[in-house]
């Protein structure tokens, strides 16, 4: 599948310093997927901490919306 990231995505892998190796490994091998409405929520331990990645999907397509470190799924 093609992956995109939305300008908003792009600013927030900066401004908190995740790499898109790490998003793309949490969207390919997730340990929790959580799908809400339109959106779908990919959760993946890296350290002490869960990457979560908000995503949608559109036929073979999926736009990363973004990401963030949190505690707990």
């Amino acid at each position: 599948d093609k992956v995109i990231f939305t300008k908003h995505a792009e600013e927030k892998l900066r401004d908190r310093k995740i790499s898109k190796e790490l998003v793309l490994r949490t969207i390919r091998s997730p340990e929790k997927i959580v799908l809400d409405s339109e959106k779908l929520y990919a959760f993946r331990k890296f350290g002490k901490k869960y990457l979560k990645v908000v995503f949608r999907r559109v036929d073979a397509i999926i736009i990363i919306i973004t990401q963030y470190f949190v505690d707990t799924i």
